[in-house]
């Protein structure tokens, strides 16, 4: 972020507008290609997690070889679309004055080969994340999203073609791609030996990446309100949309903490699936650990919506909008939680399940989205967004219950009751008109949320371990009774 807003204003000088909109162009293309990953990226960090976490090590180079052949065969496929319609693209559909066209058509064909690249990169990600090393990827990907951005200062002292910032691009992505390929070399012995499509690999691999594909566009659709959006442009205007995607683009941001989380969990819980008491204990503290994390978290949001927006937007479109950023902070704590559910599922090798639970959800939300729109506007729209988060977390609750050999913790009702009667004073001191309730609210009752859920949400050996980090005349305070509710 820090290189962006410092690079940025010089290539739009440098550059001007409509070049430095072709390479946003690409730099649009060039991402937005991880979705050709097909989720197989995902099903080879379950697979190899899996096979570490039940001592069978020896399949992985086979498996990571299908897998990156399967990809590379899917990334090319796709390099040669971009090439074979690049043409087009510079001609017809990119609106760029007669002087530009050549150099779209030169970016569109060097973009082409960091098609492959961006997708062999994501499985090779994979590969890490089986064996948890988060802090190489952390850093290879920290450092290939500044380097993005620097490395067309070079480029501009001789010359002010997109296309050569393109093929620095190409090479910033050809670096990552070895940087991932050295880690793995290191991890998984005998990997870059003689290369072969295993189809006895295949097959699993493809399926559970199909399947994680489906669920995440689906899921997408419903998750970020796309539907919504378009059901509001449609028939509200353009000028309604902003009412409504302004919070929710504000309130989202917040989701890099549990996302995060979870991309830890998930390969411990594929590492774990041959020992059933320990995966399902794990997932049943990441379930309370979320929620403690994330609840006092959006509540704070809903507490502090008004003055905020009153802050950075304006009194006009925060009285618009108020409501309807309390109502997607609160949404947004089911969306948190159910992504230990969503990981737990999907490690124990069923992402047709959680898929299948969407196909169910959308042509309900389909119609719930569009007659809200009409009979509300924004604000009802708001409300069925949050009406559905709300029951697509007791339906993957229910699906991850019937999975775990620790029956009735993921579903305790005292835990969830508790957490209900919290969010629902938060929303109540939210929608109030008095800015003191708000600021004192906002600090006492994710405040009191902390104390209680240290009580009821935490097992006595999670207790212990953040205990011993505490000083000791608060130890004493918090550590003498308490138990896993």
């Amino acid at each position: 972020m820090a290189a962006a807003i410092v690079i940025i204003p010089l290539l739009i000088h440098r550059l001007g507008p409509e070049r430095f909109g072709l390479l946003t162009f690409v730099w649009m293309i060039v991402g937005y290609s991880t979705l050709l990953d097909l989720g197989i990226g995902r099903a080879l960090t379950q697979s190899i997690a899996e096979r570490l976490g039940s001592g069978e090590p020896e399949d992985i180079p086979a498996i990571v070889q299908t897998g990156v052949l399967l990809l590379l065969c899917v990334g090319l496929g796709g390099a040669a679309i971009l090439i074979a319609g690049g043409g087009w693209i510079s001609n017809h559909f990119l609106k760029v004055s007669p002087s530009v066209i050549q150099d779209a058509h030169h970016c569109l064909t060097m973009a082409a080969a960091a098609v492959p690249l961006v997708i062999l990169g994501t499985a090779l990600r994979g590969v890490l994340e089986a064996y948890q090393r988060f802090k190489e990827v952390s850093l290879a990907r920290s450092a290939v999203g500044i380097l993005l951005y620097l490395s067309p200062l070079p480029v501009l002292a001789f010359s002010q073609g997109v296309w050569a910032i393109v093929g620095m691009l190409v090479a910033v992505r050809l670096l990552e791609l070895g940087v991932y390929a050295i880690q793995c070399y290191r991890l998984v012995p005998g990997l870059f030996g003689r290369l072969s499509l295993d189809k006895a690999f295949l097959k699993p691999i493809f399926s559970f990446g199909l399947w994680s594909t489906a669920n995440n566009l689906i899921g997408t659709l419903m998750t970020m309100a796309y539907i919504d959006r378009l059901y509001i442009s449609a028939m509200l205007g353009t000028a309604a949309l902003v009412v409504f995607a302004t919070p929710f683009d504000m309130v989202v941001r917040v989701l890099i903490l549990p996302t995060s989380i979870v991309g830890v969990l998930f390969p411990a819980f594929s590492s774990l699936r041959s020992e059933p008491e320990r995966v399902s204990r794990l997932a049943v503290t990441a379930l309370n650990a979320m929620a403690y994390v994330t609840v006092p978290l959006f509540m704070a949001l809903m507490l502090l919506a008004k003055p905020m927006l009153t802050f950075w937007l304006g009194s006009d479109l925060s009285s618009q909008s108020a409501l309807i950023f309390q109502l997607i902070a609160l949404g947004m704590v089911p969306i948190s939680i159910g992504y230990v559910p969503f990981a737990f599922i999907q490690a124990m090798g069923r992402p047709d399940l959680t898929t299948k639970r969407h196909l169910w959800e959308i042509p309900f939300y389909l119609l719930g989205s569009y007659l809200a729109v009409k009979a509300f506007g924004t604000r009802g729209t708001a409300m069925v967004w949050c009406a559905w988060a709300l029951i697509d977390l007791g339906l993957i609750l229910r699906i991850m219950s019937r999975m775990l050999t620790i029956r009735g913790q993921a579903g305790s009702a005292s835990k969830w009751t508790g957490i209900a009667c919290f969010l629902a004073v938060a929303l109540a001191g939210g929608v109030s008109n008095q800015t003191w309730i708000h600021f004192l609210g906002g600090l006492v009752l994710p405040t009191a949320f902390v104390l209680w859920g240290w009580r009821f949400l935490l097992a006595d050996e999670e207790r212990k371990m953040l205990g011993d980090r505490l000083p000791d005349r608060l130890k004493a305070r918090l550590l003498p009774r308490g138990h896993l509710s």
